[in-house]
């Protein structure tokens, strides 16, 4: 494998020679570096460089090289990365040609260095009134180890084909994968294949369409050597719900479309260059489903990677949501792996995945409508249990004048596991809309839903949910919501019974002055082989004050307090001085108060903007936890042009 620099020379000379005969060119610069320091690890120093070249060698051709540096150093232990990139774009009258290749050379000076290549290549056409995609690209990544710890290679390619008529509509896609393990002395094929065909049209006052697809994948696994615990790394699609492409935090969360696979192991990689593996601390939630809308629960509050107490199968989706913790991201990469039995040197797998959609819309006029969808989704994979899922939905909505506006929604959602019993979910929702002046509304909802499995009611929930909404003065604004709830589940013979309600007062007292205030409150009775009752209140008052363009001030106070929970105190203050155009700082103070547990938080951070091209940032915090100090401090410093 050529080493970064050599790849870095003759992307550079190459680029060079486009570069001089361009009739367009813009080069850029980035820099930037961070010194971070903290009381309970040594200091840590980063530097970032980025030089960007692009230019229009002609009108048609585009091209570009950019060439990233990175490098840490902590207490003695330091890592860089070196990243070449280039491309070149095509585009004319009868198609279009993108090609593009990476480079990246991870080195430390604890473990191995990793290297890794990849090149892709994607033409774009339109050939009588069809529109055609073709792709080819490799890629390999190896360790300096001996023996290697990594070692692998990898082709992908693949065609897609999609055509418009009037009212109909047709998609096709075939993709393939060969990839080498050449540590575990393994090859792994993947084949999908993909066709769709939709109508969706409308007469008179009905809208309708149609959608029938099919999905079809293979894979083939086979090592040359026999495994004490062999493990095949599975072909799955990866959904990324994040909400900082450089941080996974809670609430972010990912779907793993496996297809109804058999998978074992989910690893999780925050780093793909390194295979540095997501913190511990980062807890999850895993669940599955079939449909993509209800979710069931697998395992709760585990870490990464997860191995499944039992192979996990004939599901299609398999959620992890973050419920605390964070960490930072490079390049994540997700990775799921099913085990084979002792001794296996080949494996097969195939899925079938069938899906059928139905909708209709009818509109009697623009204040009334009905709306029916079905949908159904067999999964047959192949070894595996099949599976089907069976989702009815219809709704009406009716606005009969301002006082009157009302809106119905039945839904039933049927799941089957082969082997298992069919599990079944009926909801009936019920919603009242009333304007009862320009200043006044009014909202209410029924709900009540049911679960059987196999014909055996589990559970029952009703819901009946009021809320208003209401302008008592210009500036003084009112919305009040009222919850009641009755669950009853049959397994455990129990039933909890629940009301809530919901306060949010706002007040602008002044153009520069706003308060506001909330006040919560819930009680819930359980009632079953243990009967009990937990009530619980919450106060936030809330001030803004802009006293002038300079000064921003905002103060929160909030107390919760409960029958079975300790009387919390939190307060949090900040001020924000924009002292001119270039130079901004805040400092924020939040304390908690409990019993037993209080902290004080003292945080500041300064923002100058040096000149067009130079930006300077430092934060600091101080905190103390039950007597125990900690504090960190930042200097940051920004170079672009």
């Amino acid at each position: 494998m050529l080493r970064p620099w050599i790849s870095i020379a003759f992307l550079g000379v190459f680029f060079s020679v486009l570069f001089g005969l361009s009739r367009v060119m813009a080069v850029n610069f980035a820099a930037k570096w961070q010194y971070f320091d903290t009381s309970e690890d040594k200091a840590r120093l980063s530097q970032n460089y980025a030089l960007i070249l692009s230019s229009w060698v002609t009108s048609a051709l585009s091209t570009g090289f950019s060439l990233r540096y990175t490098r840490q150093d902590q207490g003695g232990r330091w890592r860089e990365l070196y990243t070449p990139v280039f491309y070149a774009n095509l585009i004319n009258d009868w198609f279009t040609f993108n090609l593009s290749a990476t480079a990246s050379e991870n080195r430390r000076s604890e473990g191995a260095d990793i290297s890794s290549r990849s090149w892709d290549a994607n033409l774009t056409t339109q050939y009588r009134n069809y529109n055609w995609r073709l792709y080819y690209g490799e890629s390999s990544q190896e360790d300096d180890q001996d023996p290697k710890r990594i070692n692998s290679d990898s082709k992908h390619w693949g065609a897609s084909v999609s055509k418009d008529w009037n009212v109909f509509s047709i998609f096709g896609d075939y993709r393939g994968t060969s990839s080498k393990d050449k540590v575990e002395k393994s090859k792994t094929d993947t084949d999908t294949y993909f066709l769709k065909g939709k109508i969706n049209s409308s007469w008179r006052k009905l809208t309708y369409s149609f959608s029938q697809q099919i999905n079809y994948m293979k894979t083939d696994w086979r090592t040359s050597q026999k495994l004490t615990r062999g493990k095949i790394l599975l072909n799955v699609i990866i959904d990324w719900h994040l909400q900082d492409n450089n941080e996974i935090k809670t609430n972010d969360y990912f779907i793993i479309d496996i297809e109804g696979q058999i998978i074992d192991l989910v690893v999780f990689y925050k780093n793909a260059n390194t295979l540095e593996e997501i913190d511990n601390n980062v807890k999850w939630k895993i669940e599955w489903s079939n449909d993509g809308v209800t979710w069931n629960l697998i395992a709760e509050n585990i870490s990464l990677p997860y191995e499944f107490s039992s192979s996990l199968s004939g599901k299609k989706y398999v959620k992890f949501t973050v419920i605390s913790g964070s960490d930072e991201l490079v390049s994540p990469l997700v990775r799921v792996y099913r085990y084979l039995p002792i001794g296996v040197t080949s494996y097969s797998f195939d899925s079938t995945t069938l899906r059928s959609d139905i909708s209709l819309l009818y509109s009697f006029d623009e204040k009334k409508n009905i709306a029916y969808n079905f949908s159904y989704n067999k999964n047959l994979p192949d070894p595996g249990k099949n599976s089907w899922t069976k989702n009815h939905s219809l709704s009406g909505y009716w606005w009969i004048n301002k006082l009157l506006q009302t809106s119905l929604n039945l839904t039933m959602n049927a799941d089957k596991i082969q082997g298992q019993k069919t599990k079944k979910n009926y909801n009936i929702s019920v919603n009242i809309f009333s304007e009862i002046l320009d200043t006044l509304t009014s909202n209410t909802t029924f709900t009540h839903s049911l679960n059987k499995e196999g014909g055996k009611k589990i559970s029952e929930i009703d819901n009946i949910i009021y809320s208003i909404t209401a302008e008592i003065y210009p500036d003084l604004e009112l919305r009040w919501d009222i919850n009641y709830g009755h669950t009853k589940n049959y397994d455990q013979k129990a039933t909890i019974d629940s009301i809530s309600t919901h306060i949010n007062i706002t007040a602008q007292l002044r153009p520069s002055l706003t308060v506001n205030g909330i006040y919560d409150y819930s009680y819930s009775k359980n009632k079953g082989q243990i009967t009990n009752t937990n009530t619980d209140q919450f106060v936030n008052i809330n001030v803004t004050w802009r006293p002038s363009e300079v000064f921003l001030i905002r103060g929160t106070e909030a107390v919760k307090w409960g029958s079975n929970q300790k009387t919390t105190l939190n307060s949090d203050y900040s001020l924000w001085v924009n002292i001119n155009p270039k130079i901004q700082t805040n400092f924020t103070y939040s304390g908690t108060r409990a019993k037993g547990q209080n902290s004080d938080r003292f945080s500041g951070s300064l923002s100058w903007s040096i000149s067009r091209y130079l930006f300077f940032r430092n934060n600091y915090s101080w905190q103390k936890t039950q007597g125990e100090k900690e504090w960190s401090i930042l200097f940051s410093l920004s170079l672009t042009f």
